[in-house]
């Protein structure tokens, strides 16, 4: 089997990984089947990260986690941080990220079990694709229940034509077996089996070249990749997505990503209330509400996106509360990033505000895929 960079890592230490992130387990093979202990189903937590702090333990409006631990953040600068998610370690699971407030891009390194807690590892870069502080929120799910409708995966051989993706981070509802076709340079398809419709929600975050511990000559970006969603749809039995990845420039790139499909259930799993996705497909309308088939509220509201400037868009969640994280990647076949402008942390209801920039920094109109939780 081909050695893949780590997702699963072993983190002896914090203070050991800050000099060695880049250091990598792989573990188990392709295929399929349960990789966690009897009795688990579904673990999740989420941070929405607003303090550059060294050491930070966000708000209780500003996390969540499926045991009720205590999530912190640690920032070792340079634009490294490391998520610590408290009793929710287990081999696999997903990771997304999307930055908070800025025109910086964050993308994910290495995530895996330390003990019992769940440690996600972050990489930051300003718009020039230098390492950078910024502010961030973190989504991770860990499921293996196979109830309801989600897919995920890494996408881990950028350069491979085909290829089934590492199981220990591939899940599907159904069972099947997830698949990646790269069409050419920065250019993906993920197959979902058995997963069809015209539905849903898809999210997707670069996972970049940082994390593998190459480290750049000064002054030099490094990893500094962003992934869109061009399309999501039916393909026969099973749920097709297009990928484009970019380079800093807004060249198509052979890139890392992390990937996850869910339908009629948000980033916390089926059953797990507190929770939206929606795709805004108007970006020139002052105030539309989105496509049904696109939209998903539990408790169920009425979502609506507004307009406010080039490329700046408030997506208002009537049924959600203060605080919480969301998630944007930006729909189309153009290099174009989306970040969340803003979570509102006082009065009801949740306005998530949504900034979108096209490679040289400049806001620009744009698609965009939004997954919500509280």
């Amino acid at each position: 089997m081909t050695s893949r960079r780590l997702l699963l890592g072993l983190f002896v230490s914090t203070a050991l990984l800050a000099s060695t992130v880049a250091s990598a387990l792989a573990v188990g093979s392709a295929g399929t089947g349960p990789i966690h202990p009897s009795g688990f189903d579904t673990r999740w937590g989420w941070v929405t990260v607003r303090s550059s702090a060294a050491s930070y333990t966000p708000a209780a409006r500003d996390q969540g986690n499926s045991l009720g631990g205590t999530n912190t953040v640690q920032n070792f600068g340079a634009g490294h941080f490391i998520v610590h998610m408290a009793g929710i370690g287990e081999t696999g699971g997903n990771a997304q990220i999307s930055t908070l407030g800025s025109d910086r891009f964050c993308g994910l390194g290495q995530w895996g079990e330390q003990g019992a807690n769940e440690n996600i590892s972050v990489y930051c870069y300003s718009a020039s694709g230098l390492p950078s502080k910024a502010k961030f929120t973190v989504t991770f799910i860990n499921s293996e229940s196979q109830t309801g409708v989600m897919a995920y995966l890494v996408a881990d051989q950028p350069t491979t034509p085909d290829y089934t993706p590492y199981v220990v981070t591939s899940r599907n509802t159904t069972g099947g077996t997830n698949t990646i076709h790269r069409s050419s340079t920065g250019t993906y398809v993920v197959t979902l089996p058995g997963l069809a419709s015209a539905h849903g929600n898809v999210q997707v975050t670069a996972t970049p070249n940082a994390a593998a511990g190459r480290v750049a000559p000064a002054g030099a970006p490094l990893g500094a990749t962003v992934c869109d969603v061009a399309a999501w749809y039916p393909n026969g039995l099973d749920e097709s997505a297009s990928v484009l990845c970019f380079d800093i420039s807004g060249s198509l790139a052979d890139a890392e990503f992390s990937f996850i499909f869910t339908n009629g259930q948000g980033l916390k799993g089926p059953g797990v209330t507190k929770v939206v996705y929606l795709w805004a497909n108007h970006p020139g309308k002052a105030s539309y509400v989105p496509k049904a088939a696109y939209r998903y509220s539990d408790p169920s509201g009425s979502e609506r996106v507004t307009r406010q400037g080039t490329g700046r868009y408030t997506a208002i969640l009537s049924a959600m509360p203060k605080g919480g994280a969301a998630k944007v990647t930006a729909y189309g076949s153009t290099s174009t990033r989306c970040s969340i402008a803003s979570v509102r942390t006082s009065g009801t209801p949740q306005q998530v505000g949504v900034a979108c920039y096209d490679s040289s920094g400049a806001p620009t109109d744009s698609k965009f895929s939004l997954s919500y939780e509280r």
